[in-house]
């Protein structure tokens, strides 16, 4: 399978109405960049955070992440795709209809997923967009609820919809740019079959796994509660690279290839070398080496081949703007030093799995007290409006010929109305009502 990920299809939109677009997705999420979630690489701690918290668990696809944003222009509802640079792209014949309707359309939606490349056994390739988070439903923002409702939604109200509307409409799916589908989770407890059945038949590459709290809410930009694991030979960084030649003569015109890490805006600062064969640069980086200057690179750890110079070259990230902020350098350096290994990851199964459990137990003795203390509150209040009417008696039977009616007849109304006057309080705790 190639390291190169899926190209984004569809028209892309120009810079003026890209603007409006992009003040859309604002008014519905609060930023203007590239509303996706971003994880964090997984440490030594996140084996503890797995106990503490209820995470959902998939394989990491090696494709290209989108957002998919579905609005209406013109009466028409139209299907943009958001690419890491924030860009967008118009995708033709791309239709959600509501749940329970095929004539009517979803507005103002946001959907997460990555575009992969399914390898069929006959050598076809086919283009699909598995969906994995709904931030947004017709202008409802749904990113404070957990992800199990998110995904629920998703489920009944995006990808069923809209795979009914093909089965019905054989032309229709004929012209599918791609195969929309959810994408599987397990439980955090289930990664034994996502390990050994799930991403053994995979069709796409695969270089992880996403563990995601499945009690949180979404959160664009770095989100600590969305983790990223890979096999530590496999943890990569993604950096700006720059060429230095002022040195390339006495090499034999090789520049030293330095990778930048991004601060702020348009600011990176220098992080370590690139380390390329005397064979890689002559068959392939010395052909026109300064057309990779200021390209976003991704580079694994590998210290086998030049302990000095420990990065290698994986591939190029042009789906990117910056490569990784120096905050999430950091993070990907302390994995790489704790270097999880999937063993360590499948001997903490037992413990994720009790700590789930304890927990569901824990919630349904919640929920148990709570529906008996809800019956006592009813009984109370019963009780509260016996009395009230008790009192309501006691106090015609009681009234006095010298008394103004109009008084009595205030108390009364004050009685029905759920208020207590202080008289009848009196005589209530008199009579011991």
């Amino acid at each position: 399978m190639s390291n190169t990920p899926p190209e984004v299809p569809g028209q892309t939109v120009g810079s003026q109405f890209l603007k409006d677009l992009r003040s859309r997705v604002k008014e519905l999420v609060g930023v203007s960049n590239f509303p996706g979630a971003q994880p964090i690489s997984f440490s030594s701690v996140h084996l503890q955070e797995l106990q503490n918290e209820n995470y959902f668990v998939c394989e990491k696809s090696d494709g290209t992440r989108v957002l998919v944003y579905i609005t209406y222009d013109d009466s028409v509802q139209r299907v943009y795709l958001i690419d890491r640079k924030n860009y967008y792209r118009l995708v033709p014949n791309l239709y959600f209809p509501l749940h329970g309707y095929s004539n009517r359309f979803h507005y103002e939606t946001l959907i997460d997923g990555e575009l992969v490349n399914d390898k069929e056994s006959d050598g076809k390739v086919t283009l699909k967009l598995l969906t994995f988070d709904l931030l947004v439903i017709d202008n409802k923002n749904l990113m404070n609820r957990p992800l199990t409702n998110r995904l629920g939604y998703l489920k009944d109200h995006i990808i069923k919809p809209h795979k009914e509307m093909l089965s019905k409409d054989p032309d229709l799916a004929q012209k599918q740019p791609f195969i929309i589908e959810l994408k599987q989770m397990e439980f955090s407890y289930g990664l034994d079959k996502v390990l050994n059945t799930i991403i053994p038949t995979l069709k796409h590459k695969n270089d992880g796994l996403i563990f995601t709290s499945s009690v949180s809410g979404y959160k664009t930009g770095t989100f600590n509660k969305m983790l990223k694991w890979k096999p530590p030979n496999e943890n990569s960084i993604d950096f700006l690279l720059r060429l230095d030649f002022s040195h390339a003569k006495s090499n034999h015109g090789k520049p030293r290839f330095c990778l930048h890490k991004w601060m702020q805006k348009d600011e990176h600062a220098y992080f370590d070398e690139m380390y390329i064969t005397d064979k890689e640069w002559k068959e392939f980086w010395s052909h026109d080496c300064r057309q990779y200057e200021g390209r976003i690179v991704e580079v694994v750890y590998d210290p086998t081949r030049n302990p000095d110079i420990p990065w290698k070259f994986l591939r190029f990230r042009d789906d990117k703007t910056h490569g990784n902020h120096h905050s999430v350098v950091e993070k990907i350096q302390q994995s790489i030093k704790d270097g999880i290994t999937e063993d360590q990851l499948r001997s903490h199964i037992g413990a994720i799995r009790d700590a789930w459990k304890r927990r569901e137990e824990e919630d349904k003795s919640k929920r148990y007290h709570g529906y008996h203390e809800n019956n006592k509150n009813e009984r109370r209040e019963e009780e509260r409006l016996e009395n009230a009417n008790k009192s309501i008696k006691l106090v015609k039977d009681n009234k006095s010929e010298n008394e103004d009616s109009d008084v009595w007849k205030d108390e009364e109304e004050s009685l029905e109305n759920g208020h207590e006057p202080k008289r009848l309080k009196r005589d209530r705790e008199y009579y011991n009502l």
